[in-house]
């Protein structure tokens, strides 16, 4: 389509959170609630961030254009590169 949309998820805690596309669907999980995006394009640009905690933030399945952020904490950030 001819728009791209953001997708930002931030994690309050501690937490594992994966981030899978296949399909046209983006999953976040490892989150208090699973969140699935439908319809997602190339062009759509994912946002990972940490907030307080240890987080492990993985998007390393993902080719298209992921941000990580640790943010507070000691946190793993990883990516497909």
């Amino acid at each position: 389509g001819a728009n791209s949309w953001n997708y930002n998820v931030v994690a309050a805690a501690s937490d594992v959170v994966t981030l899978t596309v296949a399909g046209g669907v983006a999953t976040f999980a490892g989150l208090a609630v699973q969140l699935v995006a439908s319809g997602v394009e190339a062009a759509d640009r994912f946002a990972l961030w940490g907030g307080a905690g240890n987080d492990l933030l993985d998007a390393s399945a993902v080719a298209g254009r992921v941000d990580l952020s640790g943010e507070a904490g000691h946190d793993t950030l990883l990516g497909a590169g």
